[in-house]
């Protein structure tokens, strides 16, 4: 009984806002993806969460309100984030350290000088800016 007055509620509040079809724009909002782009993307990729319909008489993709109700009541059911699973399964190796040292060390070389001198002093533009702004002094 419950998840009925659930299902209804999302039913109708979706019909009031956007009613019995929505358009791709609003699918993006509902579902808060980034752009239209994205929902028409995760729809021929096949990872929209519903359908979309051509209708004859209309121009565009649409959904059913029915069937968006339907995905939240379904999302609002399983109440786990799915993405932040997904995002802690690709993080979590990430975590963990390294329990062995690399079997293959590689040699890297970097073009340059070989033997470059590292200097700590000032450098020439320093230099010819004490120079260049009358910083010494007269004898």
């Amino acid at each position: 009984m419950g998840e009925i007055n659930n299902i209804d509620s999302h039913l109708n509040a979706l019909r009031y806002r956007y009613g019995e079809l929505l358009s791709v724009a609003e699918v993006a909002t509902v579902f808060k993806y980034k752009s239209v782009f994205a929902v028409r993307k995760a729809f021929s990729r096949g990872n929209l969460p519903v359908p979309l319909y051509r209708f004859p008489s209309k121009q565009g993709w649409y959904a059913k309100t029915i069937e968006v109700a339907q995905c939240i009541d379904r999302l609002d059911a399983q109440n786990t984030p799915t993405t932040s699973t997904k995002r802690e399964a690709l993080w979590a190796h990430k975590r963990e350290k390294p329990k062995s040292t690399p079997a293959i060390l590689h040699k890297v070389t970097v073009p340059g000088p070989i033997n470059a001198a590292a200097t700590n002093g000032p450098g020439p533009i320093l230099l010819i800016h004490f120079f260049t702004n009358s910083y010494l002094i007269a004898i």
